[in-house]
């Protein structure tokens, strides 16, 4: 399945700002991406998705865990804002870095239970 996705703004990787942009996505991936007037086989889309005011950020991706937090599971209640879960983390875990020997315990448990979660042997 192909679908087409028309944009105000695409902020590719590589390459300048493309204005009135169209991506083109086929089973998952990226199959093209450039400015709409440029797009010529609207006979291959199975479907067309207009969004004249967003933009599109393909490639960014928010690296980090939180491994440190692993045993704060259950003690901050759940359905809260998320001010209120941090204050809660905040109220937990005052001051402490991760670097503090107090939280290396509860990072390397995270690290455990990830591992052991994920099948992960050595």
């Amino acid at each position: 399945m192909r679908s087409l996705f028309r944009v105000k703004v695409i902020y590719p990787v590589l390459g300048p700002i493309i204005l009135n942009g169209a991506l083109v996505i086929r089973d998952q991936k990226i199959e093209w991406v450039g400015r709409y007037s440029d797009f010529t086989d609207f006979d291959l889309i199975d479907a067309t998705y207009e969004f004249p005011n967003h933009i599109i950020f393909p490639g960014l991706i928010n690296l980090h865990c939180h491994l440190g937090l692993t045993d704060l599971v259950g003690k901050i209640p759940q359905n809260n804002s998320f001010s209120e879960w941090a204050q809660g983390v905040l109220s937990i875990l005052g001051n402490h870095s991760s670097a503090d020997p107090n939280r290396q315990v509860p990072l390397f448990a995270g690290v455990k239970q990830l591992v052991l979660k994920s099948g992960v042997t050595t």
